[in-house]
């Protein structure tokens, strides 16, 4: 990585229930925005993981 750089992460997951998974990745892509970081997920279901990231205007 280079001086000025931005870190970029993208999630891949199924979301299509709200459980143990999906709450723990809803909790990283939120993290790693507040850090600053460019994170996105990849979703293979339009569920409350999906609405919940779209919500806080995290691209899905």
């Amino acid at each position: 990585m280079t001086g000025n750089a931005a870190v970029r992460v993208v999630h891949v997951a199924s979301g299509d229930l709200w459980a143990g998974a999906e709450v723990q990745v809803y909790g990283l892509v939120t993290a790693q925005r507040r850090a600053g970081m460019d994170a996105r997920a990849v979703l293979f279901n339009d569920g409350t993981l999906y609405r919940r990231l779209r919500s806080d205007g995290v691209p899905v």
